[in-house]
């Protein structure tokens, strides 16, 4: 949803062009791709529940910080916090991923792989779906740059509060659940299912 709502921010607040906004919000697919290498290696010893609750909870606060961008914050900090947040979405759902695939048949992949899709579509759908009615709701109030300035900032504040319920979330996580893709005292890593 962040992804729907920053661009706005930056759009329709800021004055930059598609291919500006695009090209501020884009550091956070490095930032995953930077990641995912690291967390493919730690999933293995640390295991998903602690991962994903960590993640979250980073994402949360990095979101968190652009509740305090301003009018005219460089566009370089919020370039540092979308790399910052991609970084955080891989550690959060690079193991998820791993995990929810953790005791799933050959055979059972498919349908498995698009129970998980949907699920995911239709959490961002609702993500995207909050974060509008606040960011909205606030906006018809607000009568000057700064008014609409506290709307985007209660639009990334939520955002940030949701975050950190799927944290919570992440809690019931259980690393047994996923024993066959994470790496057994003793064992080589090798011998750990691929993630």
């Amino acid at each position: 949803a962040l992804l729907f709502i920053l661009p706005l921010y930056l759009q329709e607040l800021r004055g930059l062009s598609a291919i500006e906004s695009g090209l501020t919000t884009f550091p956070q697919a490095i930032g995953v791709i930077v990641a995912s290498q690291l967390v493919g290696r730690l999933y293995h010893r640390v295991g998903p529940r602690r991962l994903i609750f960590w993640g979250m909870i980073g994402m949360s606060g990095v979101t968190m910080v652009l509740a305090f961008v301003g009018l005219h914050t460089d566009l370089w900090w919020i370039r540092l916090i979308m790399f910052g947040r991609g970084i955080c979405v891989a550690f959060a759902f690079v193991p998820l991923q791993a995990a929810t695939y953790a005791n799933i048949s050959a055979e059972d992949t498919g349908r498995a792989s698009a129970i998980y899709s949907t699920q995911r579509q239709v959490a961002a759908a609702l993500g995207v779906g909050v974060l509008t009615t606040v960011l909205l709701t606030r906006l018809k109030v607000a009568t000057d740059p700064s008014g609409a300035l506290s709307a985007y900032h209660a639009a990334f504040f939520v955002g940030a509060c949701l975050v950190v319920l799927a944290a919570i979330s992440a809690l019931l996580i259980r690393d047994e659940d996923a024993a066959s893709t994470i790496e057994r005292p003793g064992a080589k890593p090798e011998d750990a299912a691929v993630v």
